[in-house]
């Protein structure tokens, strides 16, 4: 009765083939999944009946292509975690990100968590992706950053021994939080693969704006690194949030010093991106919402490989709606899911859109 992770696999035409699912005696969730070398999948979310303590555990669900569980996994200890995204390296293991809460300076902060765990499962390292630590306040500064949660959002890797992982700074009210009690940036992390440490944290945003990443691509082309989500939102109620900004940038690697603002999405003027994926030729496809008098649609844009916008479009449903995932099919045609909310009523959405036409 309090929910379980489910898989729902559908044909190309968006018929229900079957949905399976796989939880324990609590709430269970699937918060994100991946496609295996071995044509499987992993799903990654959480468990509210962790291994020790009363918390909830990150998990992680392996299956096989027909759906069969491999073998589940809980990840943490007595402390409240999370994962949101998982990624595979070339020798089989598992790299998943998430979040963690706990007790630091007498208050409750979120930090940043990453297992690495081997094919089958077993947990080889962990490392806390920590919150910032408070400064010394300053009259000339201005008000100045204390206690600023983190949360991994996304992981990708770079090249061979080097994975990224990308941050949130969640947009949660009070002094103690951030810049004028909102989260001004998100974070970096470029991580060494094998011995799991932090060789750089980079800061994203502007300092007198709010800034928050909900997606992560690697660009291998250009070696750059993508980062998709919002900014300029200025509180934290759910009206207020919808009058953010479209954002992308561009950070430049190895360095991660330098950073370039990128703007494509003028005419979303209030709008959020949630997903982004890269096709062979280098196009960018994303998806989101979009707020017009407190009406939330669903939209999806398409970019050329110099990041400029060749066309966008809205999908209408009755009531409200958001796009959340974006993944390209067999014949460069996109599949973007989402969820409607019409008089109380959820609903998932697939929507199959061939190039710059909303099919179905």
């Amino acid at each position: 009765p309090e929910g379980e992770v489910y898989f729902t696999r559908m044909d190309g035409n968006g018929n229900l083939l079957e949905t399976k699912f796989y939880g324990k005696q609590d709430e269970d969730g699937g918060n994100g999944i991946i496609r295996t070398r071995d044509g499987g999948f992993l799903i990654i979310g959480h468990t509210e009946f962790p291994t020790t303590g009363i918390e909830c555990d990150a998990m992680a669900t392996r299956i096989d292509f027909n759906g069969n569980k491999m073998w589940q996994v809980n990840l943490g200890d007595s402390i409240d975690e999370t994962a949101y995204s998982g990624m595979e390296d070339q020798y089989g293991n598992f790299i998943i990100a998430g979040t963690l809460t706990r007790t630091l300076y007498s208050k409750e902060v979120s930090e940043g968590i990453a297992f690495k765990i081997n094919p089958v499962g077993k947990l080889l390292k962990t490392l806390i992706l920590p919150a910032t630590k408070p400064r010394e306040h300053s009259a000339n500064m201005g008000p100045i950053l204390a206690y600023v949660n983190r949360r991994a959002a996304r992981v990708a890797q770079v090249d061979p021994n080097t994975i990224i992982i990308g941050g949130i700074a969640p947009y949660l009210a009070g002094s103690d939080n951030a810049y004028y009690g909102f989260s001004p940036n998100s974070s970096l992390w470029k991580i060494h693969l094998d011995s799991f440490y932090i060789i750089k944290e980079s800061f994203l945003g502007y300092f007198y704006s709010t800034c928050k990443l909900n997606d992560m691509i690697i660009d291998p082309r250009n070696n750059k690194i993508l980062v998709f989500g919002t900014t300029n939102f200025d509180d934290t109620s759910i009206d207020k949030i919808k009058k953010g900004v479209a954002w992308m940038q561009v950070v430049h690697y190895p360095y991660m010093d330098s950073f370039t603002r990128v703007d494509p999405f003028k005419d979303l003027e209030f709008s959020v991106i949630y997903d982004a994926i890269q096709g062979s030729d280098g196009s960018i496809y994303v998806v989101g919402s979009s707020n017009n008098n407190l009406d939330t649609i669903p939209f999806w844009a398409a970019l050329d490989s110099d990041y400029k916008m060749v066309n966008w479009g809205l999908i209408d449903f009755p009531g409200r709606a958001s796009a959340t995932s974006v993944c390209i099919g067999n014949s460069n045609d996109i599949y973007i899911g989402g969820n409607t909310w019409d008089n109380g009523e959820y609903q998932m959405f697939v929507s199959h859109v061939f190039p710059y036409i909303i099919a179905d």
